[in-house]
């Protein structure tokens, strides 16, 4: 089914998921600061699609804003966006998770996910977020703290499987959307 939904996709995929190295969007301070947001507001969050899921508080979006990173992933990637992104904090523990989906074009069709917080019950354990991508290819990205990955969200299928004992992931989800015509 994810093969059949990819090849629909493929000619509208306008970039494939590109990760961003430890600290390169958001500073050491800035990510450190999302974690403690993200920590102290966790009993406000709601579950929804086998997660906890908060819709961040205006410090986080003010952080977001300092960053620039919004304006420096459209350049990038040439693309407008709208001004109103949207940003959500994303709690994983034990037996969470978030089947393969797609996001609502019409609301935030990219979406960048940045790892605020990893929690490994070993070395060698592995809880990552999948991407089936517009060719087929399967891609896993294990984000380490400090770590994003931005693509095309409302075109690319993706999801999380669930996490064994012992794991814990924190994720700042930011939502853009190209300007409505």
């Amino acid at each position: 089914m994810a093969d059949f939904i990819a090849g629909q996709l493929k000619d509208r995929v306008r970039i494939r998921p590109t990760v961003y190295s430890q600290f390169a969007l958001f500073s050491e301070r800035q990510v450190a600061d999302l974690l403690q947001i993200a920590k102290d507001s966790h009993g406000d969050s709601r579950d929804y699609m086998g997660r906890q899921v908060l819709r961040a508080p205006d410090a986080v979006k003010s952080i977001v804003a300092e960053s620039d990173v919004i304006n420096c992933l459209a350049a990038e990637h040439g693309l407008v966006f709208r001004p109103d992104n949207e940003a959500l904090l994303l709690y994983y523990q034990k037996s969470n998770w978030v089947p393969l989906h797609l996001d609502d074009q019409l609301e935030y069709e990219f979406n960048l996910l940045t790892m605020l917080r990893r929690v490994k019950a070993s070395e060698t354990s592995r809880t990552a977020t999948y991407f089936w991508g517009a060719d087929g290819e399967f891609m896993a990205t294990d984000l380490r703290v400090g770590e994003s990955v931005f693509f095309h969200a409302s075109y690319t299928p993706h999801g999380r499987p669930p996490l064994p004992e012992g794991e814990e992931v924190v994720l700042l989800a930011v939502g853009m959307g190209r300007p409505r015509e």
